[in-house]
């Protein structure tokens, strides 16, 4: 069972992505995706996966990824 709710994970994720300074600004487009995931493993997963995508369009297709295995 997660410790965290899904805006908790979300601003982890969001966090994690802006304060490394990774990727710049991040397309709107992944922002919206980001907030549409309502499933608190998907996001506890990206917080794990991040620091393994090298750009923006990366980070989009593990998004995906895990939207498809999870759906």
């Amino acid at each position: 069972m997660s410790l965290l709710s899904g805006g908790t994970s979300r601003i982890s994720l969001f966090n994690l992505i802006t304060t490394q300074k990774r990727f710049g600004n991040l397309p709107e487009s992944l922002v919206e995706n980001i907030n549409q995931i309502d499933d608190i493993a998907v996001l506890e997963n990206l917080i794990v996966e991040i620091i393994s995508v090298n750009s923006p369009e990366d980070f989009q297709r593990l998004i995906d990824s895990q939207l498809s295995d999870n759906g």
